[in-house]
């Protein structure tokens, strides 16, 4: 990754001009990232301001998705907060492009910082309320398989290599991933 910013990111091999909509951009790290590599960026978030005019402050089950638009849809740790990811998906896949790319990351419910972290696991987050609270738990078999219930192929499941509770950093992180025990998932799909 070229900008630095956070090693969860995967980039879809897309060309200058690509557009790409992001599904919960928060600071607008991924947003300036995509811009740096040439792309026409856009996205929504409830809760935060939008980092540049063809953001939306809103949620995305509340948008209006126009047809094959996007050549890509990213979503970073967003979809388990969804009241109904399912619609979302849906709305997803019919406005990227055919052949176009939907990468996804979510908390993997069979982490091992899951088994050790019991009910303090940070992927729970069972008990806030409103927005921040995660709705939905997945792993690399149940999430890969709501993509293909949406019509997506799934090229890639891969696990990201950050741990936060575990002693051992990137080496452990790595091992975790290879093993899929990661305690986040990337699913890389296509319309």
């Amino acid at each position: 990754m070229s900008t630095g910013f956070r090693r969860i990111w995967w980039y879809p091999p897309l060309p200058i001009g690509a557009r790409v909509f992001e599904i919960g951009y928060g600071a607008g790290h991924f947003q300036l990232a995509g811009r740096t590599r040439g792309w026409i960026m856009s996205g929504c978030d409830p809760g935060c301001q939008p980092p540049n005019g063809a953001c939306l402050q809103v949620s995305a089950e509340r948008l209006t998705w126009p047809h094959h638009q996007y050549d890509a849809v990213v979503a970073w740790q967003v979809l388990e907060h969804l009241v109904d990811p399912t619609a979302v998906l849906h709305l997803a896949r019919r406005a990227l492009a055919p052949g176009g790319y939907l990468v996804a990351s979510v908390p993997n419910r069979r982490s091992l910082e899951r088994w050790v972290m019991g009910d303090r696991w940070d992927g729970w987050r069972l008990d806030e309320e409103g927005y921040g609270r995660h709705r939905w738990h997945w792993d690399t078999r149940t999430f890969p398989a709501l993509l293909r219930s949406c019509g997506f192929r799934v090229q890639k499941v891969m696990g990201q290599r950050q741990v936060k509770h575990l002693p051992g950093g990137i080496v452990t992180g790595t091992l975790l991933a290879a093993l899929g025990f990661a305690s986040r998932i990337t699913v890389v799909a296509r319309a």
